[in-house]
């Protein structure tokens, strides 16, 4: 995933879209039509591509869903890597471990 902004202007560095890489480079398991995506890999993980966009997220939300107060996610327990970029740009854990032995974390949009 990755934003695009304008470097000038009024909306000099407010991010207006957001894309995903290729669909041939991430494989996403769902475990039906109406839950969740439970997984996603990618082919090029430790790329530092995630930490790049996660820093435009709130920005965006902020921009295009006014509304909102808060992201919500969930990170794997062993993903440490992930953990650590969500906590960088401000999202705080809710709880640890559930029964999928995931933690749920929150970013406020406020």
């Amino acid at each position: 995933i990755y934003g695009i902004y304008p470097n000038g202007g009024e909306n000099k560095n407010i991010v207006y879209q957001l894309y995903n890489l290729p669909a041939h480079l991430i494989e996403i398991k769902s475990d039906g039509i109406f839950k969740p995506v439970s997984k996603y890999t990618m082919q090029y993980q430790n790329n530092g591509y995630a930490s790049e966009t996660l820093k435009y997220l709130k920005t965006y939300v902020n921009n295009f869903f006014p509304t909102f107060i808060e992201i919500e996610l969930n990170v794997d327990f062993n993903n440490k890597k992930a953990y650590h970029s969500y906590i960088k740009v401000g999202f705080k854990e809710e709880y640890k471990k559930d029964k999928n032995n995931e933690i749920k974390m929150q970013l406020a949009l406020f």
